[in-house]
């Protein structure tokens, strides 16, 4: 009887091992299916572990009302036994439930960029019980949402593709421009070929340097009035000065919390503005690197900044979909101007300081009086976002670049179409007019700067670069014209 008793506990083992097996295996089909099958092999098993005990009290009463002292033996071996299996039952269904949990939080990691995606047009979550299993997905959608703005800029700014040998690549560079400058031969910077003198006291015509220093991406550039400095702002959270002959960093400027978005210099270049994420602007005294005032007035981003020609005002424009104008020398709201149904992505002022352009992601660029705040013109034609826009030095055309990769020349007086310079596949995110008026120079997300001459539209260069272009500017003498990239660098090319 007692073999057949260890003989049954053994089967009934075998039998709750085999059924822990098949609950496993059930794990790989759906949620729900696994879940009640979890829960149907646990009662399983513990029927099984009642009933094995419920034998082993049976077989213990019998040992002890005669039983030999071997039996016995076998008895509390196999009583051992059991509550091990019972143990390792209860790990294996504790991992398992840990496994489905697992693949939820996998699942919900799978559609998160869906959910991304969704968020902005998605409904709020239904408030539920914190034992809704898809709580954590509605969790997801939720901070999704909320973070839908910085995912957006995320995308097309932070998440471009870093550089992980950095350093490694530097160094090297380094010591290749060593030892080519002991052969006495020629250095290649970027897309262009410099001679090492020319490297050192200002690039030859076609030479293209690039400027390392910032940790993230390159929103914007500008140029002094003079030429001679060049500022970058980044998602690194600063702004940088250069020495734009020489190629050499001047200054960092540390104050904004969070993206800086772009930068503009004051026309007498004594000022540089600096717009952010943390929904201000900064004013900077150039000399000193100060932060001489913070205007705050925009409710979200601040993503384009500029200054009128006689520097007394400056426009702004926002993720509130508002374009506002200041006062530059108390920092005083002036105006907003409300007419964008989404985020204002560029501002601009015309050459002779009446005129106010804007730039939305609504699709449309807008014409708005700068004295008065009426909106004067709707430049309707893209079919997509608009992100930049840009005024000729002779005040009458105005350029926009969109999503929709195209550059469109309009007439300001009749807002009708000149000229479409573009119709690449990839947005146009920045434009700059040469001072002559004669060329103009777009920053695309193909990973290139392309520079079409205005009299017949043709694209006469095509920069490449080793990433997305975010912006671009001429200095006031045409003879420089730098780029930001994605790639955490700033590239100057030597026009003439």
């Amino acid at each position: 009887m007692a073999a057949a008793a260890g003989a049954d506990l053994a089967l009934r083992e075998r039998e709750i091992l085999s059924a822990f097996r098949r609950m496993t295996l059930l794990y790989s089909q759906t949620e729900a299916a696994a879940a009640a099958s979890c829960e149907e092999t646990r009662q399983e098993a513990e029927a099984y572990a009642l009933a094995a005990q419920q034998t082993a009290e049976e077989e213990r009463t019998v040992a002890e009302s005669g039983a030999t002292a071997r039996y016995g033996t076998e008895m509390e071996a196999a009583d051992k036994k059991l509550k091990e299996v019972r143990i390792a039952a209860a790990k294996g269904l504790e991992g398992a439930r840990s496994l489905f949990d697992g693949s939820r939080t996998v699942l919900g990691l799978a559609h998160l960029g869906h959910l991304i995606d969704q968020a902005q047009t998605a409904p709020p979550p239904t408030p539920q019980s914190v034992s809704d299993p898809s709580l954590q997905l509605n969790m997801c959608a939720a901070q999704a949402a909320k973070a839908a703005q910085r995912v957006d800029r995320g995308v097309e700014q932070v998440l471009g593709k870093r550089r992980q040998n950095h350093r490694t690549h530097m160094r090297l560079a380094y010591v290749a421009a060593a030892a080519v400058a002991l052969l006495g031969v020629t250095v290649k910077l970027g897309t262009g070929s410099c001679g090492v003198v020319s490297t050192a006291l200002g690039n030859q015509q076609g030479c293209t340097a690039t400027l390392s220093g910032h940790g993230a991406t390159v929103n914007s550039v500008a140029f002094a009035p003079d030429g001679k400095t060049l500022a970058s702002a980044s998602a690194d959270r600063t702004v940088r000065l250069w020495d734009a002959a020489r190629h050499r960093p001047l200054a960092t400027l540390v104050g904004h919390a969070d993206f800086v978005d772009a930068v503009a210099f004051a026309p007498d270049g004594k000022t540089l503005a600096s717009a952010s994420g943390d929904k201000t602007i900064k004013l900077w005294d150039v000399a000193s690197g100060e932060a001489r005032a913070t205007l705050s007035g925009h409710t979200e981003y601040v993503l384009s900044v500029a200054f009128a020609p006689d520097g007394k005002t400056l426009v702004s424009g926002g993720a509130d979909n508002t374009v506002r104008l200041w006062d530059a020398a108390s920092g005083a709201e002036v105006r907003t101007l409300a007419g964008h149904t989404d985020w204002v992505r560029s501002v601009a002022f015309s050459p002779d300081g009446r005129f106010v352009a804007s730039a939305s992601r609504d699709g449309v660029a807008r014409l708005w009086d700068a004295h008065t705040g009426e909106q004067l013109q709707i430049f309707r034609g893209h079919t997509g976002e608009v992100y930049t826009v840009a005024f000729a030095p002779d005040g009458r055309t105005l350029a926009t670049g969109g999503s929709d990769g195209t550059v469109r020349l309009w007439e300001i007086t009749s807002g009708q179409v000149l000229r479409q310079l573009s119709s690449d596949a990839k947005g146009v995110r920045g434009l700059a007019f040469a001072p002559d008026g004669k060329t103009l120079a777009a920053a695309s997300e193909d990973h290139s700067v392309a520079v079409y001459r205005l009299t017949d539209g043709r694209r006469v260069e095509a920069l490449g670069a080793k990433s997305n272009v975010w912006s671009v500017a001429f200095s006031h003498s045409g003879a420089l014209l730098a780029w930001a990239n994605d790639d955490h660098t700033i590239r100057i090319w030597n026009v003439r």
